[in-house]
């Protein structure tokens, strides 16, 4: 009884209610490995009031399913929109190793900026050793050959997992394994067919070639500039856990977090020491041309809020779309082109009056305030 409490208090405390009886919990667990209770698929009601069901691990680690799949759906035809084909891609391809991976393996997806792609461990494994995996996704065959670029990243002693979306090829290989480490091009008669995966338990005899690491390191982004952004997500997190957090599968969009089903970019602001002034550039990637990095705007309709975090004190701005619009900071694309620096006064707003609605600070949240936001 003691475990099955320990299950529905997790379902509890993110809003949701679990359905699964004690008695049925404890009949599903004669049927998994071990009889790990972790390792259950239990029915339940997810804070949108759908009924759902999941392996509770899942739900207890990355809190799958806390929306039904045809809510989160809703919620990612506007990301789908704004991705690029090669994110697409890669989100679609790394689905179907998921699908793949699951019967023998935990997996979670790291946040854009780090190394590796996904963390995967062992089911029996209860440890905190996980393996890092570099995802690399294809469309489909084009001139006789599955191509897979690798961007001059150094994957050393990580696992690297090649998948065709179009066929659902999967190839698995340690990198230490590849000659070429710029591009992987495989033909009918390329060596790498013999790392064609035909069962997900090819893993066990790479494991030589890899070091396991502890989630927290692979989490880690690869720039100082990322893992800063990851601090101040995880302040904003532990400051106001009462909203529900959704990361888009889809990286790389214009929306960083959905709070509450509501598109956020997440900002950390600059500071100036000459100014004594905080600022925030509101330009996004566009991609490149002619081998050059671009910017653009933001444009009106991307996003519903700017959540702006001072780099300097506890104060942060959660400022609607439509307001940073009026004020000339959002474009739209029959306009011309907008403010892209908004500047904060480090003491206090007397020159920008209108930011003051929109200012908060973390050592004195206001759940009732925050709420009306978000609510």
């Amino acid at each position: 009884m003691e475990q099955y409490t320990k299950v529905k208090a997790c379902f509890d405390e993110n809003e949701c209610k679990l359905i699964t009886t004690f008695e049925e919990f404890e009949e599903l667990r004669k049927g998994v490995c071990k009889q790990y209770y972790q390792y259950v698929r239990v029915r339940f009601t997810g804070s949108c009031s759908h009924e759902s069901s999941v392996v509770f691990t899942n739900f207890y680690l990355r809190k799958t399913g806390k929306k039904c799949k045809d809510c989160v759906k809703k919620n990612s035809i506007k990301l789908i929109k704004q991705a690029s084909q090669s994110n697409i891609i890669e989100s679609d391809g790394i689905a179907i190793i998921e699908e793949y991976l699951s019967p023998l393996y935990e997996i979670i997806r790291t946040k854009e900026g780090c190394l590796a792609d996904l963390a995967i461990r062992k089911k029996t494994e209860l440890s905190n050793q996980w393996i890092p995996v570099q995802v690399k996704a294809t469309l489909q065959l084009s001139h006789g050959m599955y191509s897979f670029t690798l961007n001059h990243n150094d994957y050393t002693n990580m696992l690297v997992i090649c998948v065709c979306i179009s066929e659902k090829k999967i190839w698995i290989l340690p990198y230490n394994h590849l000659d070429i480490k710029y591009k992987i091009n495989i033909s009918v008669a390329s060596k790498y067919n013999k790392y064609l995966a035909k069962s997900p338990t090819i893993i066990d005899t790479y494991l030589s070639e890899i070091i396991y690491k502890d989630i927290d390191s692979i989490l880690v982004p690869i720039t100082a500039l990322q893992q800063r952004e990851q601090e101040y997500v995880k302040k904003r997190e532990q400051a106001i856990p009462f909203l529900q957090y959704d990361y888009p599968a889809i990286q790389s969009t214009c929306v960083d977090v959905l709070v509450n089903g509501k598109r956020v970019q997440e900002k950390v602001l600059g500071y100036t020491v000459s100014k004594n002034a905080l600022h925030c550039g509101f330009t996004v990637n566009n991609g490149l041309i002619d081998k050059k990095r671009t910017y653009r705007c933001y444009k009106l309709g991307e996003n519903d809020y700017y959540w702006l975090h001072s780099s300097i004190d506890d104060r942060f701005w959660i400022i609607p779309e439509q307001i940073l619009h009026e004020k000339g900071y959002i474009s739209n694309k029959d306009e011309s082109k907008p403010k892209r620096v908004l500047w904060f006064k480090a003491e206090d707003n007397k020159k920008k009056n209108w930011l003051d609605v929109y200012q908060y600070n973390y050592t004195t949240i206001e759940k009732d305030i925050i709420m009306k936001v978000f609510g």
